[in-house]
């Protein structure tokens, strides 16, 4: 559960597009939002010569919200250091699938190599976990060899992490499914027909058929394009197997959009969706 934090954002521009520093209290964490075309103003930043950790981020083709490299870097003689290295991808032709980076340092120059080994093999294991994005490393990084005390330190410094990469607009480490709250408890809503046996959880972003849920392969015109071609593709990843079993999770934007995918038919995504008592989805929505 994410406790309650005091988060600080600083435009750094003249456009909302522009680069943001975002820091939370009582925190010697920093971390900076940089577009690609923003490098060179950045030049003059004391925190990103420093040692840290970045990540990538760019556009993915197909299911993935979008694709992310995991990097580290350490402060150098020249004075370079975390920036300089994000320079070397920037004329890199091998890299040229990012936008934009995230850049995770300290005010006070705290992070030594031990600890921004073992941030960035944290926030590849996550962020492969959390199977939202295209990971793009080539090789995992290890964790290195880490104290008790350091990867104690790290747990709660990369929790402050995965928070501010959250609001910064990357919700690559953040599961699909959430956890329940005694506020806000998670509901599941099942769906039990035309040859479908399906399970989905409402979420702050949307609807998400969980996986195991069983699609109705029969095929029908009502169907929208979209949907069909959505299926076809994930049949062809494997992601749907040949029995109609889902592998991972998926997010719609509609109950009816997350019906449609299940029943491969039009349908009122409001009323097909019951929850454990029967309850169809539209009676809960206006309960609660």
């Amino acid at each position: 559960m994410i406790k309650k934090r005091s988060v600080n954002m600083l435009l750094l521009d003249e456009a909302v597009t522009g680069r943001i520093r975002a820091g939370i209290a009582n925190w010697t964490g920093v971390v900076f939002k940089v577009p690609r075309t923003y490098l060179s103003e950045s030049k003059n930043r004391p925190e990103l010569q420093q040692t840290g950790v970045y990540l990538l981020f760019g556009e993915a083709d197909g299911e993935k919200d979008g694709c992310v490299y995991v990097g580290q870097a350490s402060e150098r003689a020249n004075g370079n250091g975390i920036l300089g290295r994000i320079f070397e991808h920037d004329k890199n032709p091998n890299k040229n699938y990012w936008q934009e980076a995230i850049i995770i340092t300290t005010t006070d120059n705290s992070l030594g190599a031990t600890e921004i080994t073992y941030l960035e093999s944290q926030l590849y294991a996550l962020a492969k976990q959390t199977n939202r994005y295209e990971v793009m490393n080539i090789n995992e990084p290890t964790s290195g060899n880490v104290t008790e005390t350091t990867e104690a330190e790290m747990s709660a410094f990369l929790e402050n992490v995965t928070v501010l990469v959250g609001m910064l607009g990357y919700r690559v480490f953040e599961s699909l499914t959430k956890e329940g709250t005694k506020s806000r408890p998670a509901i599941s809503f099942y769906l039990k027909e035309s040859g479908a046996d399906a399970k989905m959880q409402m979420t702050d972003e949307g609807f998400v058929v969980l996986a195991g849920s069983k699609l109705n392969l029969k095929e029908y015109a009502s169907c929208s394009p979209g949907v069909q071609q959505r299926r076809k593709e994930l049949t062809q990843a494997k992601i749907i197997d040949e029995n109609g079993i889902l592998k991972e999770d998926r997010l719609f934007k509609s109950p009816s959009g997350a019906s449609m995918f299940c029943l491969n038919r039009a349908s009122n995504g409001k009323t097909v969706w019951k929850d454990e008592q029967g309850r169809q989805l539209d009676a809960y929505l206006k309960e609660n």
